[in-house]
């Protein structure tokens, strides 16, 4: 959510409730706990893995001169730069649970700062979002396609021949 769409979900109090995104009621005195509650459900959209895939091909994929972008350490080889990128995923789920959802909207933004930082690279830092997005809707939808796909497989496909 952007600050804007936030601050319209939880602006007033009508009728001691406080009308959600999704259409929803929350009481009034809960309204930060449903805040949090939406924040952290934002951490589960997608897995440690799929994100790691999304930065692996965003970061150039089997072209890369530096697999999944690691810079901050040398890695040995295309497993060891996973193991570190899952690592950096992992770890700043916890940050981002703990505090990094009071200055970001969501945990992608707040990863993507912490992986390719603005302030170094204000321009990469926007690729990096836009890029990482892609993938891992071009890794969702290809998902649905492909569970579309098996459940209306022509009968032959089930055959034995």
């Amino acid at each position: 959510m952007n600050g804007n769409l936030r601050k319209k979900c939880y602006s007033d109090c009508v009728d001691n409730n406080y009308h959600l995104p999704n259409g929803g009621l929350a009481k009034c005195g809960e309204k930060k706990k449903v805040k949090k509650l939406l924040l952290l459900l934002a951490l589960f959209v997608w897995t440690d893995s799929k994100i790691a895939d999304a930065i692996y091909m965003a970061e150039g994929g089997k072209k890369a001169r530096v697999p999944y972008g690691i810079l901050s350490v040398k890695v040995k080889d295309e497993a060891d730069a996973r193991r570190i990128c899952l690592n950096t995923i992992k770890n700043n789920r916890k940050r981002y649970k703990e505090y990094g959802y009071k200055t970001h909207d969501n945990y992608l933004d707040f990863l993507a700062d912490r992986y390719c930082p603005p302030s170094v690279d204000p321009i990469g830092n926007r690729n990096w979002k836009k890029n990482v997005r892609y993938f891992l809707n071009k890794s969702k939808k290809e998902e649905k396609w492909e569970k579309q796909r098996m459940l209306t497989s022509p009968k032959e496909c089930f055959t034995d021949d």
